[in-house]
C-alpha cells in the first residue's frame, strides 16, 4: 500500500485509533518526521514507533477490509460524474 492510501485510510478511519497512534501517525506521514526524531520527540524507542506505525497500518487495513468505507466513499464520489441514471441506480444498489 502506498503513502497516499495509507494517508487517505487514516483520513476515513482516524477516530477508531488512540492518541498516541494518532500522534505517531501524524509525525511520520503529515510532518514527516524520521523515526529517530519521532521517538526523542516523545521519548519513546524507534522500535516502538516502528512497531506503532506498523500496528497503525494493519488496523486501518482491517477497518476498510471489514468496513468498505473507503471503497463507498470512492464509489460515491464516482457516482456524482456519472451520467446514466440506470448506472447510478445499479451501484447504489450495490452499496445498499
Amino acid at each position: 500500500m502506498d503513502r497516499v492510501e495509507i494517508i487517505n485510510l487514516f483520513d476515513v478511519y482516524e477516530t477508531l485509533l488512540t492518541d498516541r497512534e494518532k500522534e505517531i501517525f501524524k509525525y511520520y506521514y503529515y510532518e514527516d518526521l524520521s523515526l529517530s526524531e519521532i521517538s526523542e520527540n516523545l521519548n519513546i524507542t524507534r522500535t516502538g514507533v516502528f512497531n506503532t506505525l506498523k500496528k497503525v497500518e494493519e488496523k486501518l487495513l482491517q477497518y476498510e477490509n471489514n468496513l468498505k468505507l473507503m471503497n463507498i466513499k470512492n464509489t460515491l464520489k464516482g457516482l456524482l460524474e456519472e451520467q446514466d441514471i440506470e448506472t447510478i441506480k445499479s451501484k447504489l444498489k450495490k452499496i445498499i
